[in-house]
Order: C-alpha cells, then structure tokens, then sequence
C-alpha cells in the first residue's frame, strides 16, 4: 500500500510540473523577446526588429502623440529614426505575468540615450520611462502584440 501511495504522490508531482513546463518556456521565451528588442531596436537589421512583434502590432508613445499599428509600420519608424539618431536603449527590469492561454503581460523600465548622427558635440537626450507589453505567443514564440511607451522623464545634457 506504502509503494502504491509512493507511486500516486509521484504521478501527481510529476503531472503537476509537466503542466506548468509551457508557461515556464513561454515565459523565458517572452523574456528573451524583451531582450531581443533592446539589442534591435538600435541595430541596422529591419528583419530582427520586426521579428519581436507580430503583424498587427500597436505601438504608441503618448507623450510624442505617436500610435502605429502593423509591424511593418513600426519598423519603418524604427529605420527612419536610427538613420537620423544614435541611440542606445536599455532596459533595467522586466515583470512579465501569464495572463491566459498565450498571452502574457510585462512592464518594464527603460533608458534611452539619443544623440543625432554625425553630431558627436550635440546634446544628449536622456529618456525614462516604462514599457507596458501584451505579448503573445504564436508557434512557440513569444511576440509584442502591443506596446505603450510611457516617458516619465526626459532630460538634456
């Protein structure tokens, strides 16, 4: 009876973890998404920027009155303005919540250092603020379904 009840406890364990095996996976995967659009974001290659988000993706920064929606409209965004601007973005943390099925919530706090091209004197705009993403996971990936840009300072030097 004892090694029946040992076997019981231990299917039960097991099962337990083999359920929660895909929501730990997607999870990581959405966090390496967040990742992958901090090192895209500031990189030459359209292709990896728009491989975060899916195709009908929002992007919003209210503070600049900018809504868009549609991967490829993000992407032009992100081309016209590395082609204009240096920037490095950084991202300090990430709280990324299982909201149901595949979809998943996160918000984290940015940095974002600008500097116009070609300029090395000109100033330096320094951005705070918050990242506030749905995410979904679609073929096993996790992708930006949409994503609020909120600024909580800007500053000059």
């Amino acid at each position: 009876m004892k090694v029946f009840a040992a076997l019981f406890a231990t299917l039960l364990l097991t099962t337990g973890c083999m359920s929660t095996q895909p929501k730990n996976t997607h999870l990581k995967n959405c966090e390496k998404t967040l990742q992958e659009y901090i090192t895209y974001r500031d990189a030459q290659s359209a292709a990896d920027y728009r491989s975060v988000f899916t195709d009908n993706a929002t992007f919003t920064i209210p503070a600049l009155k900018i809504s868009l929606t549609g991967a490829d409209d993000i992407v032009l965004r992100q081309q016209q303005a590395i082609s204009k601007t240096k920037s490095m973005h950084m991202m300090t943390s990430a709280n990324i919540k299982h909201v149901k099925s595949n979809l998943y919530e996160a918000n984290s706090y940015f940095v974002l250092h600008q500097q116009a091209i070609g300029q090395p004197h000109a100033p330096t705009t320094i951005f705070n603020g918050t990242y506030e993403d749905t995410l979904i996971v679609q073929n096993s990936r996790c992708l930006i379904k949409s994503r609020q840009v909120n600024i909580i300072k800007k500053q000059v030097w």
